[in-house]
């Protein structure tokens, strides 16, 4: 189901350079209504983001598919890897 409200135009940028870091490429848009098309190598699942430009109201995005779940991964991140422990601590001689 897409989810309307989940991403902001202001947010587009980043949310565009997060995916590139994760391994997808842009491509051009088809249609006027897309914002950001997305593939990834290897995969024939297409990443994208619609929108419209209704005027000063329309500040968000719609997401869907594969979109919505990488959203979901670069907005809550999992928790970060535990530290490793030196070799030697001295607070257990």
């Amino acid at each position: 189901m897409a989810d309307r409200y989940a991403l902001k135009r202001a947010d587009l940028p980043a949310f565009a350079a997060w995916l590139k870091t994760e391994g997808w490429e842009e491509v051009p848009t088809r249609d006027p209504w897309e914002l950001l098309r997305m593939t990834k190598d290897g995969s024939p699942t297409v990443l994208l983001v619609h929108g419209r430009e209704r005027g000063l109201g329309d500040t968000y995005c719609t997401i869907w598919g594969a979109s919505e779940k990488e959203f979901r991964r670069w907005k809550n991140p999992g928790p970060s890897a535990p530290k490793p422990k030196p070799a030697f601590d001295p607070y257990q001689i």
